[in-house]
């Protein structure tokens, strides 16, 4: 398949892998992000009536790692059990 279909242009509910220092981390998308390119690779979609949740979960306290800028990468400062479930 063509890389587009792994490295699509990241769109807000997409999930996708996050490289950089100290491993791999993952991100939910709040946004599009046409700025990205193909630069990250996308493996779930949070299901479209879910992202109500998300941005829920995003009012609880968080710790950013970046914390002049919007929460790009964060915390949350209690810990927040969840299952990732296939379709």
């Amino acid at each position: 398949p063509p890389a587009e279909e792994y490295n699509p242009i990241i769109e807000r509910g997409m999930v996708a892998w996050a490289g950089g220092k100290g491993g791999p981390h993952f991100f939910i998308a709040l946004a599009q992000h046409p700025e990205w390119g193909h630069g990250h690779t996308v493996w779930a979609n949070v299901i479209p009536d879910d992202m109500d949740l998300v941005d829920e979960l995003l009012s609880r306290p968080l710790v950013s790692t970046k914390p002049k800028q919007p929460p790009i990468v964060t915390n949350f400062v209690d810990p927040i059990p969840f299952r990732i479930r296939s379709q």
